[in-house]
């Protein structure tokens, strides 16, 4: 299942993506669910969530989101996301186009079990993030 809209400057690589659909004969296995409101039921019915995203993103909400409902995910290994998963534990990380990497990361996350929201709670909350802000600043300005 891919979710999610098509933005303006992707649809080339949309349709490109629905023609190798076609191509391979996976129209049955594959379907493009466009813009989805209830992203809490899709994380809940999800085997493996794949972040595929080829620039570092600067948190990953649809990370911290689908761990929070306990679906694994498998990501690549860059930018905040790296911050949120515990390779191993609540998913894993693969390289940057290594499709070999990314299928048995894929395979592999099938198989982990962890409470998503207590991890998300307890190390993203506002109370956790203003302490960890404010022991930074306390650091500068013992400096």
């Amino acid at each position: 299942m891919i979710v999610g809209g098509v933005q303006k400057d992707k649809e080339n690589y949309f349709e490109s993506l629905k023609r190798l659909t076609k191509e391979l004969e996976m129209e049955n296995e594959v379907i493009f669910t466009g813009s989805q409101s209830n992203v809490a039921e899709i994380y809940t019915l999800s085997d493996v969530v794949v972040s595929a995203s080829k620039k570092p993103e600067s948190f990953g909400r649809s990370v911290a989101e689908a761990i929070a409902m306990n679906a694994p995910v498998v990501a690549t290994n860059h930018g905040g996301v790296k911050d949120i998963i515990i390779d191993g534990k609540n998913g894993y990380f693969f390289e940057v186009g290594d499709i070999e990497d990314l299928s048995s990361k894929i395979l592999k996350a099938k198989n982990l079990k962890f409470d998503g929201f207590a991890y998300i709670s307890n190390n993203f909350s506002l109370k956790f993030i203003v302490k960890k802000t404010l022991d930074v600043y306390n650091q500068v300005v013992q400096k």
